[in-house]
């Protein structure tokens, strides 16, 4: 998702920068509009993720001092993180006049746990393995997701920071270019409504 809009940003000779982060943020490209730009966002994208856990909050404190006032940016994270926590850093991001576009991605089985029979889970970010029945989890855990993004969802709509949940079993292509089109009528209508104000 992240090289795609990277490389339709980049033919629409826009600036394009990278910041790939666990607690802190471990790697930051500059933007750059460069053609070369591209293939080293790509490069550093097929990297491992480390084992260290997520801190959103930390992590949008350090964005917001290095990047530039009216950006653009766009994370791409499962979000698994202290729901404050994140929208913290996203209430520090927004004060710094950054334009926050929030794609909390899921895998269908994290939306659904639709797994049968006893299963071996493994905690996040080195929490530790549990052996457990899904099936008796999942009315409970499917309510704390829906919970989880309802609040996500709902702070992102305070701070006028766009939210879209990308399932990973869409096609890539149907779900940005559906994302991109519903944006571009909404960012139409508030023009039009500011227009007609003044």
């Amino acid at each position: 998702a992240a090289a795609a809009i990277a490389n339709l940003a980049i033919q629409q000779h826009d600036a394009v920068g990278l910041a790939l982060f666990d607690e802190p943020i471990t790697q930051f490209i500059r933007p750059s509009n460069n053609t070369h730009q591209w293939k080293t966002v790509v490069r550093e994208l097929a990297g491992k993720t480390g084992p260290a856990k997520t801190s959103m909050e930390r992590v949008f404190a350090e964005l917001a001092e290095r990047v530039p006032t009216h950006t653009l940016i766009i994370l791409v994270s499962d979000l698994f993180d202290d729901v404050e926590a994140v929208v913290n850093g996203l209430r520090r991001l927004r004060f710094r006049r950054q334009d926050v576009i929030v794609w909390n991605l899921w895998d269908p089985a994290e939306l659904t746990l639709s797994l049968s029979g006893p299963t071996l889970f493994e905690g996040l970010e080195g929490t530790g393995r549990v052996m457990a029945d899904p099936g008796s989890l999942r009315a409970r855990y499917t309510e704390e997701v829906r919970r989880f993004q309802s609040r996500l969802k709902r702070a992102c709509g305070k701070l006028q920071t766009d939210y879209a949940l990308l399932d990973t079993s869409q096609p890539l292509d149907a779900a940005l270019t559906g994302y991109l089109a519903t944006r571009a009528a909404r960012l139409r209508q508030r023009s039009s409504r500011v227009m007609g104000a003044g």
